[in-house]
């Protein structure tokens, strides 16, 4: 085999991971795949993000004559496109509103092909989170949280850290507390290390009818840094 012929891992994984792009043009709403993500962390303003594919790793590139738009007390903004370590097409803005139940409303607004006007969803109950400082042992201590107003929504929970493997949880019911006991984080290595935790409580929107399939989500995302030891 020569040389020429056999692909690195690094090429192999980009071959395999490769996106392709199509136009919106040509591409009807019904065969859209929508994924929209509507997030705040209680600073005043909530950002709006959507991807649009025809396929796994086929996304829809807008044409300038087709947009998105997000709507919400009484604001208006055009998603822009952002850039991403892959080709895919991600588009996003900010609108200044994080209050409790706020409707934001995405449209996609097009020239060719009828929109889909009305993908909504609305803001989870905001909330304030509480995080044990002292710099707890995982083998001994475990970790402590807890959070300001419990609400109906499912609360997701997740650790990540270079001396741990990532881990996760979903609670369905919100008690406002949870407890990581000892040994739940497997470790690494030795050393301790600086953990990012971070708390979103979930509630799924409605998403226009119009698109083929996909989700819109809302999100009130917390972070918080802990310092542990082993």
């Amino acid at each position: 085999m020569r040389a020429r012929d056999v692909l690195t891992p690094l090429a192999l994984l980009a071959s395999l991971t490769a996106c392709e792009q199509v136009s919106s043009l040509d591409v009807p709403t019904a065969s859209m795949h929508a994924d929209i993500e509507v997030s705040t962390r209680g600073r005043g303003e909530t950002r709006v993000t959507a991807e649009l594919r025809t396929g796994a790793l086929t996304w829809v590139d807008l044409h300038p004559d087709d947009r998105l738009i997000a709507y919400a007390a009484g604001e208006a903004r055009a998603l822009a496109p952002i850039a991403t370590a892959f080709d895919d097409q991600r588009y996003t803005a900010v609108l200044p509103v994080d209050f409790d139940d706020a409707p934001v409303t995405v449209e996609l607004r097009r020239r060719d092909w009828p929109g889909a006007p009305d993908s909504v969803a609305w803001l989870p109950p905001r909330f304030r989170l509480y995080a044990d400082r002292h710099e707890p042992s995982l083998a001994y201590d475990g970790l402590y949280f807890e959070w300001d107003f419990p609400a109906d929504e499912p609360m997701h929970v997740s650790i990540e850290g270079p001396c741990v493997r990532d881990w996760s949880t979903t609670m369905t019911l919100d008690p406002g507390v949870l407890f990581v006991p000892p040994g739940a984080l497997a470790s690494r290595w030795a050393d301790g290390c600086d953990l990012d935790v971070r708390f979103e409580r979930v509630r799924r929107g409605d998403l226009d009818p119009a698109f083929g399939e996909g989700t819109i989500v809302a999100r009130q995302v917390r972070e918080v840094v802990v310092r542990v030891l082993p």
